[in-house]
């Protein structure tokens, strides 16, 4: 347990909000630079003393960096290797501004790499151990989180009207695209004022309120909300970047009914919404949903999951995705380089196919892509001949199931 004390500086308050950037970018980075593999974030912690030393590593299987570029991988708007790194888009900022975060926090970034196999990435943090109260039971969560897997759960609710009352566009926009696949008229607010003028004429069945608001706050609002008698019955959820135990029972003791933490997981949004909706607003899916799964059926190595999760869980969408990527000109186009001994177009549109199918989760397709890809680099030969057959039949296979699933 970590508390931040109320009278530190103001430089000084934020640290959770810099290591979860520094994190963003170390992953991101990592993703960037790995065409194939995997991306592990490892955390651990070790008591010294009255101090928790906590540990965060990210390793990639990816391109690695050279030992005469390490020492560069830290400099603003620098990229290193640019020749093998040039369909790689960024700006060059985002391991600048981690290490300038990490040294604002009294740590640096490590970085162990081998050229063509990967890096690690990882620093240290020491942070003041507030309490020995145990917060709940980490190996049973631990054990639950093994055993899950990550689904999204299939319901719509056209009938439903939710309002999302945050300061922040950018937040209120993540709700909508969040929600945009269960078919709820999502509602917004910029404003504590704005949600108490809505409320006066317009009736919702949820509210996520959003806490840090200039003028009228979130608890602020929700005060206001019960003197006016406004949204009576209407389940309240706080929608917060505090996360600490103390915080979520001052909100529950308040009167709202649950709480959301920012930034938002499409998990934890998808359970709340069918906890606390109407039950009688909630209901499967139909029409593309039986479409899909009838196509999944007739594909095996089509990974449906992985596409909706491409697709933000919007069912019409991933639909709509699938539908273009079966109209690709590939055989075509491929046909084409190939005759010419255009390996540096091969090569391009080859990488972009490969991405177009992890994209709609065939994963097989994919990899046989990509297979082609590294074999295209530099020149095109019978190898690429053999590996395009291959991948005009799959592809072709998929378009005709996919034709025969949706007709």
């Amino acid at each position: 347990k970590f508390e931040v004390d109320s009278t530190m500086p103001e430089e000084y308050i934020g640290d959770e909000k810099r290591i979860r950037q520094v994190l963003i970018n170390l992953l991101t980075n990592a993703i960037k630079y790995t065409n194939r593999g995997t991306v592990t974030l490892t955390v651990g912690c070790n008591r010294k003393q009255k101090d928790a030393v906590l540990f965060f590593a990210v390793k990639d299987t990816g391109i690695g960096i050279k030992e005469e570029d390490k020492g560069k991988v830290c400099e603003a708007f620098r990229r290193v290797d640019e020749t093998r790194n040039r369909d790689v888009e960024g700006t060059g900022l985002g391991l600048n501004l981690t290490s300038r975060f990490l040294t604002l926090m009294g740590s640096s970034l490590q970085l162990e790499s081998e050229y063509g196999k990967g890096s690690v990435f990882s620093f240290e943090l020491t942070q003041e151990i507030a309490g020995d109260e145990v917060l709940g039971d980490f190996q049973i969560q631990e054990g639950q989180l093994a055993t899950a897997s990550v689904t999204l759960e299939k319901y719509i609710a056209p009938e439903a009207s939710v309002l999302v009352v945050d300061d922040s566009e950018m937040n209120r926009k993540v709700f909508r695209n969040l929600l945009k696949r269960t078919r709820a008229k999502v509602f917004e607010a910029e404003s504590g004022r704005e949600c108490l003028a809505l409320l006066q004429r317009e009736h919702f069945h949820l509210i996520f309120m959003d806490h840090r608001m200039p003028d009228l706050d979130g608890i602020e609002t929700f005060r206001r909300m019960k003197e006016e008698k406004l949204g009576e019955g209407v389940p309240v959820i706080m929608l917060t970047a505090n996360a600490f135990a103390d915080d979520k029972a001052a909100y529950i003791q308040e009167g709202f009914r649950d709480f959301l933490s920012k930034p938002v997981v499409p998990e934890e949004l998808d359970e709340l919404v069918r906890k606390y909706l109407p039950t009688k607003l909630v209901r499967k899916p139909d029409g593309n949903s039986d479409k899909l799964h009838a196509l999944a059926d007739s594909l095996p190595e089509l990974d449906l999951e992985k596409g909706l999760i491409t697709a933000g869980g919007d069912e019409d969408f991933y639909q709509e995705l699938f539908s273009d990527f079966v109209g690709l000109p590939i055989r075509e186009e491929l046909t084409a380089y190939f005759q010419q001994k255009d390996a540096k177009n091969y090569n391009i549109r080859i990488h972009g196919f490969k991405n177009n199918a992890y994209s709609v989760g065939l994963m097989g397709l994919g990899d046989l892509a990509y297979e082609m890809e590294k074999l295209s680099v530099e020149a095109l030969n019978g190898d690429i001949e053999a590996l395009q057959k291959r991948l005009f039949e799959q592809y072709g296979r998929v378009c005709k199931q996919y034709k025969e699933a949706v007709r």
